[in-house]
């Protein structure tokens, strides 16, 4: 079985109580059969609070308090399992996340989400080209072969980045729908959203016009985040495509969501006159936990791409 991750995965830390959008908040929190089962035996108050604070209908879970947090959440943004019971008592979902696994034929493919802020940070923040790094051997596979030369294409920094997008898209048989930004800021908008800051981003979409040139030499100096990014989408989403149209639009889902980051903080700079890494990093975030992890959103951006 080969294993595979992003040279930049062993750098993530969780930085607990310092993150702005804590994974403890606003989140259904399942808990796994062996960790419930763990969690069955433990007595005393410990014990009472976590019979209290879990749900066993359908699929176990925490039972969310005031402001959706996690009722083991305290005042200081610390896990209290961690503190009274150990880490290793923790949810398989809490070790993991932001973790992500593809389960493909011979191979896992690990990387970090882009929904975790600090995760985002180590993404976009790199200035190098990454590097997969395998390990053990696995049989050949052609859509992970044209993912493997689509991240290639896309890292080739002879180019602008806009002709290795053509690149990429022309190797994966994928052609970009003609539609405005106003458009996908109103598909977009059709979807279940979760925060409120996400809804103004899309709304900011249709109000400002962005001056796309000047924001282009803003970030000349920059480029490297945009070719993070997308290197991200592909890395995560192509090599579970199913055939050749659904690796089609997959291709186009990446291109899509570096188009619309990049389209709103051309759009809060034209408003604000500037645009910090912080708020590309917010952005992605945003744009990540609104639509990679939901699954709905998932497949009716790419049923809209099909």
């Amino acid at each position: 079985m080969q294993k595979v991750v992003p040279d930049y995965y062993k750098g993530f830390n969780c930085i607990a109580d310092r993150c702005a959008h804590n994974c403890c908040i606003g989140w259904e929190i399942d808990i796994d059969e062996d960790t419930l089962s763990f969690y069955k035996t433990v007595t005393g108050k410990m014990g009472n609070r976590l019979k209290e604070n879990i749900s066993c209908e359908e699929t176990a879970h925490f039972i969310l308090g005031e402001g959706e947090r996690c009722p083991f959440l305290n005042e200081y943004n610390l896990c209290d399992i961690i503190t009274e019971l150990g880490e290793e008592h923790i949810c398989t979902i809490c070790t993991e996340h932001p973790r992500f696994n593809n389960d493909l034929p011979g191979r896992v493919e690990t990387g970090l989400g882009l929904c975790c802020e600090e995760a985002a940070r180590l993404i976009l923040g790199k200035k190098e080209p990454v590097l997969l790094i395998k390990d053990g051997d696995a049989e050949y596979d052609e859509i992970v072969d044209i993912r493997d030369k689509a991240i290639l294409l896309l890292q080739d920094r002879s180019k602008d980045l806009s002709e290795r997008i053509r690149d990429m898209l022309c190797l994966c048989g994928a052609k970009m729908l003609h539609k405005t930004k106003a458009y996908w800021a109103e598909f977009f908008l059709s979807l279940e959203r979760l925060d409120d800051n996400w809804t103004e981003c899309l709304e900011m979409l249709k109000r400002v016009k962005a001056d796309i040139k000047c924001f282009e030499k803003y970030m000349s100096s920059r480029q490297t985040e945009y070719e993070q990014l997308i290197v991200y989408f592909i890395y995560r989403h192509l090599a579970n495509s199913s055939d050749e149209a659904d690796l089609a639009a997959r291709a186009c889902f990446a291109v899509l969501g570096y188009e619309m980051i990049y389209a709103i903080g051309a759009a809060i700079w034209t408003e604000k006159g500037e645009f910090s890494f912080e708020d590309n990093v917010e952005t992605a975030r945003l744009f990540s936990s609104e639509i990679e992890y939901s699954e709905d959103n998932m497949d009716a951006v790419l049923d809209e791409l099909y």
